[in-house]
């Protein structure tokens, strides 16, 4: 709306109104030849106790946890043209309600007063509704000199910085990886070339797939959910044809990348498939996105991905509490003809992830209560893949009875 920035009563302007938010003010009080006060100048300020500029100099998103609502922000400061005693930092919400604690600036040791600059980590806890534009508010006041004509002896009270942080939050999760890991070591996503209805076919090449298995779910969030205006946006900016996108596990309808919703019709999951092989890691890149016009501003999350094709080759079992299993019928002049290692295997080509077709190997396996069993599992990794560390890469089992073995880090 049109406003002057004048303090006149509402409306300002031809039916308009000033904006709702934090504002400062460069306030001069003049006295002119005329006036009761002429020629003195009681007009003037005479405090000798200057008061220095204050100033936020940004307020930035650190991270958005959407399941605890805790929005950590750094807020950025300045301090200029004088020493500032008990600065204060408070953050705002958009209907000018305080958020959070108001955080006490620790003074400088040396000097005794707030530093010259400086940023704060603030953990801020939100309400559903508590999105839109947050603002940062500093203030401090300067306790006057020995000796400065103050006039009523008190500290004095000094303007506050503001500045704005626009909370639109958007986040794009990856299942099986983390916030934290999500662009630098990013996740892996298996080429679907298996056989999971097996009807003959890769998977990849068909939809929909009863059985399948090998997709991986992604979780769009968006927030605040009472705007409506804008678009949301989902593309790979990277290795496009290397993944397709799908509205359910067993590939349901495909989704046409990018693809743009309205805020409301964002869907709030779909699944990715390993398509094509990565020419090298993380070559997959998606990004999901929400623009506004007014104001003119786009919030981003990102999502790196590797496709790979690790296949199960084999399983075998060891330990000094294990035994193999003699079969019931074959004989081998005479002796006993064993369930050796590997007692499973899948010899199919290309490998199909099972050993239900002929000539692989199921065979059972013996092992004491309360000894060790020993499993050595082996992979085929094809793709653009290398291994980044112990916990790149982890390997669990389970069993009948409840029996699980925990993740461990591949050797």
């Amino acid at each position: 709306m049109p406003w002057d920035g004048s303090l006149e009563p509402p409306p300002y302007g031809p039916g308009g109104y000033a904006p709702k938010g934090l504002y400062t003010y460069t306030v001069e009080a003049v006295h002119t030849e005329g006036s009761p006060y002429w020629p003195n100048e009681m007009c003037k300020d005479r405090d000798k106790a200057s008061a220095p500029t204050l100033e936020i100099t940004g307020i930035t998103k650190v991270d958005f946890n959407r399941e605890t609502m805790v929005l950590t922000v750094d807020v950025s400061y300045q301090v200029a043209n004088g020493s500032a005693d008990d600065g204060e930092i408070r953050v705002y919400d958009s209907s000018f309600a305080q958020v959070g604690e108001t955080r006490e600036i620790e003074d400088d040791p040396q000097t005794g007063h707030v530093p010259a600059g400086g940023t704060e980590r603030l953990e801020l806890t939100l309400e559903p509704e508590q999105f839109g534009l947050f603002s940062a508010a500093f203030s401090a006041r300067q306790t006057p000199t020995a000796g400065a004509d103050n006039r009523d002896g008190q500290a004095k009270a000094l303007r506050q910085g503001v500045s704005g942080l626009w909370l639109m939050c958007v986040d794009l999760d990856l299942a099986g990886t983390s916030e934290e890991t999500e662009e630098t070591v990013g996740g892996v996503l298996i080429l679907n070339d298996d056989d999971d209805n097996h009807n003959g076919t890769p998977d990849k090449n068909e939809a929909p797939v009863t059985g399948e298995n090998n997709l991986v779910k992604i979780t769009l969030f968006r927030v605040p959910p009472a705007l409506t205006n804008g678009e949301v946006k989902l593309e790979a900016t990277s290795g496009d044809t290397k993944i397709k996108v799908w509205t359910t596990a067993e590939k349901g309808t495909e989704v046409e990348l990018p693809a743009i919703w309205d805020p409301e019709e964002v869907p709030s999951e779909l699944y990715v498939e390993g398509y094509n092989l990565s020419g090298e890691m993380r070559d997959v890149t998606l990004v999901l996105s929400y623009s506004l016009s007014e104001p003119e501003v786009t919030y981003t999350d990102t999502v790196r991905a590797t496709v790979v094709d690790i296949d199960l080759k084999q399983v075998s079992f060891s330990g000094d509490g294990h035994h193999d299993v003699a079969h019931d019928q074959e004989r081998d002049q005479g002796q006993p003809v064993y369930y050796t290692a590997p007692h499973w295997q899948d010899n199919s080509d290309p490998l199909d992830g099972d050993t239900d077709d002929p000539g692989d190997r199921q065979y059972p396996t013996l092992y004491e209560r309360a000894k060790n069993l020993v499993t050595s599992v082996l992979m085929n990794v094809l793709g653009a893949f290398f291994w980044e560390g112990e916990n790149m890469v982890r390997i669990k089992g389970d069993g009948p009875g409840g029996w699980i073995s925990p993740r461990r880090p591949r050797t």
